[in-house]
């Protein structure tokens, strides 16, 4: 009678769990595996983690030198046969003992030649290095190094902070590894709003090339280069900051010392300065070339371009954030001054320890921001005070995530009743939905649509259910 229900060994990997550990095992990271197999890094990176737990491996490291234990299993159980035959033969032992254990002897050479043949070990790894008939198998003898091998190289595992990338050359071997001896670099690039920070877990001996903070390209980015020798496994990661510009004089006068800035309330006048940008709305950012650290920040101002973003960040929780609406020549004279005209987005004061000083030294910073802004390596995307796009994941405050679905625009926003509150807006319907600190829905307000038919079938026909969208956002709340 057949044998129904689940296979007595079933694989230990699902093939596409299977297909990702395959190109780690080439190399590269979540980003590039995931353009390779045409997946989301988001997809990539869980199928990783569940290896990692299924198999009880602590990083991607092992992952890629895991192999099933099967392939090791198949040689022991090849070794055991002769072991099994003497056992049998044992009653006849007066009558032919010595013959038995020749046959067993030739029977072990025999299988392993025919091992070999068979192609079950990396055709890189000897399998035989000692003849055989020398040793005598038991059953709790372990392989020889010689017969299950080590890897003929070793693994890179590159890991990419928020803000940047990582490429590595040359690529590994389609086995994801590297032979060793080899000189690999890495090249590490910031994205528009970010410089690069670190490396971390570079081997001893790498060697590191890198500009000075101020220094960047026509891009808006700035790089890094590692190299190093491969003698080991080794682990590293690259790490970015947000692009900050030093500054220390809001001033209401004019605009001549290193580290000061005005802003204007017409961008066309240099003397109509607004005192406070958070409630006299200013059109306009006039800022001195020179930081407070007397850095020329001009090759990194030639970059900015309309719709990027710059926040005028005092600490957590205290900035303003405005957008560049127009890039203005350069006013004439000395000292270098850079000119944007901006609009106001935002603010977020509920960290702010003290009102904003004008004419006197206070240490601020510029953060310039190209959206969306990438928080995570996981792809959580920051929200503020503008409308986002839908499917995506994204922070609302510190320590809520939420996914928006696909079809939805939501505008996010906070408030204080006794409590501090999350907002989101359905810019289309205008529907709201509510979540207080821990992540709870705090309530909700549909707008519906006006019944009937619009007239328009095919409008009709794809109505939204913004309750049912809500729905789906309540259960997506993830608390950090």
């Amino acid at each position: 009678m057949p044998r129904r229900g689940r296979p007595r060994h079933p694989g230990l990997l699902t093939p596409a769990e299977e297909r990702v550990l395959e190109e780690l095992r080439r190399g590269g990271t979540n980003a590039e595996i995931a353009v390779r197999l045409g997946l989301s890094p988001e997809t990539v990176k869980t199928h990783i983690a569940r290896m990692l737990s299924k198999l009880g491996l602590e990083d991607r490291h092992e992952l890629a030198l895991w192999r099933p234990e099967s392939e090791r299993n198949r040689l022991r159980a090849l070794l055991a046969i002769p072991i099994a035959l003497g056992s049998f033969a044992r009653p006849l032992v007066w009558a032919g003992a010595g013959l038995a254990g020749a046959a067993g002897i030739a029977g072990v050479g025999i299988l392993i030649a025919v091992l070999v043949a068979d192609g079950d070990q990396p055709p890189t790894v000897p399998l035989v290095s000692t003849p055989v008939a020398q040793a005598t198998p038991s059953p709790s003898a372990t392989p020889p190094p010689s017969v299950t091998g080590t890897p003929a190289g070793y693994v890179l595992t590159v890991t990419e902070g928020e803000g940047g990338s990582v490429t590595v050359s040359p690529a590994a071997r389609d086995d994801g590894t590297y032979a060793p001896g080899t000189v690999v670099t890495l090249s590490a690039a910031a994205d528009k709003g970010y410089d690069f920070s670190a490396w971390e877990g570079l081997p001893e001996g790498a060697t590191v090339t890198a500009g000075p903070a101020a220094t960047t390209t026509t891009s808006g980015t700035e790089t890094s280069k590692a190299s190093f020798t491969v003698t080991a496994p080794v682990a590293v990661a690259a790490s970015f900051r947000v692009e900050s510009t030093p500054y220390n004089l809001h001033t209401t006068g004019t605009v001549t010392a290193a580290g000061s800035y005005a802003f204007l309330s017409d961008v066309s006048d240099l003397k109509s300065v607004v005192e406070w940008p958070r409630t006299d709305v200013p059109a306009g950012l006039l800022i001195h070339m020179l930081d407070a650290g007397s850095t020329s920040r001009a090759a990194y101002y030639g970059t900015i371009s309309v719709g990027d973003r710059v926040d005028l960040w005092r600490g957590h929780r205290c900035f303003i954030r405005f957008k560049v609406v127009e890039v203005r020549p350069d006013p004439g004279g000395t000292p270098a001054r850079k000119l944007f005209g901006v609009d106001y987005v935002g603010s977020d004061v509920t960290g702010c320890d003290g009102p904003e000083l004008t004419d006197v030294l206070q240490p601020v910073a510029f953060h310039w921001r190209q959206p969306p802004w990438l928080v995570g390596a996981d792809g959580v995307r920051e929200v503020f005070e503008e409308p986002v796009p839908g499917p995506g994941r994204y922070r609302l405050d510190d320590g809520l995530i939420v996914t928006i679905p696909a079809g939805m625009r939501i505008r996010a926003s906070g408030f204080y009743d006794g409590g501090w509150f999350m907002n989101l807006r359905d810019v289309e319907s205008g529907s709201s939905l509510a979540f207080n600190e821990a992540g709870e829905e705090a309530g909700r307000k549909i707008i519906e649509p006006a019944s009937g038919s619009s007239g328009d079938a095919e409008a009709d026909a794809t109505r939204r259910d913004v309750s049912d969208l809500f729905d789906q956002i309540v259960a997506s709340v993830e608390v950090e």
